[in-house]
């Protein structure tokens, strides 16, 4: 009997939740911060969430003052955890995802262009006896520090720390660390400028 409670219950929050990605215009941005704000782990002033977003594992994820998604960014941390500085700006249709395990890690004043995805997890490869997709999935953490600007359709890989001031261009695939202020670009990205002045 508890199961089927259980399974009414989040029945009833998947609804309300698709209710609420519905509403347009500026009310819908009011209605999400209303209703989402208490169940969040920890949320700042100004939560402005676009329409058509889908957060998954509210009680995992923590933002601090000023956090933008915009219109169908997805944020998954059903067995992960997301923490987003303060300032963090996601355009449209940003996968921010630590929903299979993992930690992502996200500074204050950071920008993430539209289609651009930070992926904590990957699936395994190394039986050959199992289909890669029945392979165990393998979480890693993203740390991004603050100041740092993800392009356009940029995709940040498992186990990377993007530093301070740090530029990812668009459709760049990050799979190694990115020093401070370097501007990196390309697959799998490397190192193409920097933003300091020595």
């Amino acid at each position: 009997m508890r199961r089927i409670i259980e399974l009414i219950a989040a029945e009833l929050r998947f609804w309300v939740m698709a209710v609420l990605e519905e509403v347009p215009g500026v009310a819908g941005i009011k209605v999400r911060e209303v209703c989402l704000r208490p169940f969040l782990g920890a949320c700042g002033v100004k939560l402005s969430i676009g329409r058509r977003c889908s957060l998954l594992g509210l009680r995992n994820i923590r933002v601090g003052d000023k956090f933008i998604a915009g219109e169908y960014s997805k944020v998954y941390a059903r067995k992960g955890r997301i923490s987003g500085g303060h300032c963090l700006s996601l355009n449209s249709n940003v996968m921010i995802s630590a929903d299979v395990g993992g930690e992502i890690t996200i500074g204050d004043h950071v920008m993430i262009g539209p289609n651009a995805a930070l992926l904590t997890s990957n699936h395994g490869f190394d039986r050959f006896d199992l289909p890669m997709r029945d392979q165990d999935c393998v979480s890693g953490t993203i740390r991004i520090g603050n100041d740092v600007w993800i392009g356009a359709n940029a995709v940040v890989l498992p186990d990377v720390r993007v530093d301070q001031g740090a530029i990812i261009a668009a459709g760049a695939v990050v799979t190694k660390d990115v020093p401070a202020y370097a501007i990196v670009g390309g697959v799998p990205a490397r190192v193409i400028g920097s933003r300091d002045k020595d």
